[in-house]
């Protein structure tokens, strides 16, 4: 199964769940794409200051800006120390995969290198944009997202802080192909968990995120069984969530 990642920035959880993926017997990472959009995290910056403030801002700050640190460590180390990779970069290195940074995998010229590869599957961790049609047909098996929340409630951005908002007993993490609609398609694996004891944003992230590494292994080890059971997106359940106002 050749395999290719699209996502963003993140030195979190999405590393190790591409890790978790390479792992798999009969899948090859073939090419990991960062990307570098306006709906990008890295680009949210003004607004996650505005709306959390300073010094919840200088908390999510320090914890990134360690592992910064961390991953220019294992860099320097050549990948040696860590057991976990720290970011996008690292983990497509030690996957012995391609990596690029774009800013659109709808244009022609990606679209073009997919074909090429002739890529089996293309998964998506957080991926910060719309997948076209012409970019979704390319992949034999089409295109998957992880999406961390209990689909097809809390679409959208941000699930980690709508289901605090909203008072949520119980949080998920969600694996559904992918089509040219938001967080929508048919749902081929969902997992339901308690909301963590003194939950905050970052706690739900990182079980939620986790967990959803799980679930897409288990997902591309169905496909590769021939063993998949999509179930349709109930749309009269669905609500959909942007960024927070203030």
């Amino acid at each position: 199964m050749r395999i290719v990642i699209l996502s963003q920035s993140d030195s979190i959880i999405i590393p190790s769940n591409i890790m978790k993926l390479s792992l798999l017997k009969d899948v090859q990472i073939i090419g990991v794409y960062e990307i570098i959009s306006t709906g990008s995290l890295v680009n949210k910056k003004t607004l996650f200051v505005k709306g959390f403030g300073l010094f919840q801002s200088f908390k999510m700050g320090y914890i990134l800006f360690e592992k910064k640190l961390l991953d220019l460590f294992d860099m320097l180390t050549r990948y040696f120390i860590l057991n976990v990779p720290r970011s996008i970069y690292s983990a497509s290195v030690r996957c012995n995969s391609q990596y690029k940074k774009i800013n659109d995998p709808n244009k022609q010229e990606f679209l073009d290198s997919l074909i090429d590869l002739k890529v089996d599957l293309c998964v998506s961790f957080s991926a910060p944009v719309i997948f076209k049609e012409k970019l979704l047909a390319i992949p034999t098996y089409g295109c998957i997202n992880l999406h961390c929340s209990l689909l097809p409630r809390f679409a959208g951005l941000l699930p980690s802080f709508w289901t605090l908002y909203h008072n949520e007993k119980f949080i998920g993490s969600t694996v559904h192909f992918m089509d040219n609609k938001i967080d929508n398609g048919k749902i081929l694996a969902q997992k339901k968990m308690n909301m963590p004891d003194n939950p905050t944003m970052l706690k739900v992230i990182q079980k939620t995120k986790d967990q959803g590494g799980d679930l897409m292994c288990e997902v591309v080890k169905r496909i590769m069984s021939d063993n998949l059971k999509p179930q349709d997106t109930l749309q009269s359940g669905r609500s959909y969530f942007t960024w927070p106002t203030i």
